[in-house]
């Protein structure tokens, strides 16, 4: 899947249990986010993947 993202050029997060160092198909630049996950942690990769988007809080 995340190649598929990145030939389409569609930003994603990696949102695992895994350490980035143990995803042995991630691009070096690309996020991730190991559980458990806070909203705020996700909003701010969001925001980090997608600067040009308005990305809300819900609190």
């Amino acid at each position: 899947m995340a190649e598929i993202l990145r030939q389409r050029g569609i930003p994603f997060i990696f949102v695992t249990a895994y350490d980035a160092s143990e995803i042995s198909f991630r691009v070096s630049d690309e996020r991730v986010l190991k559980k458990p996950v806070t909203g705020d942690e996700m909003l701010g990769a969001l925001r980090t993947v997608l600067p040009h988007h308005e990305l809300k809080s819900t609190a």
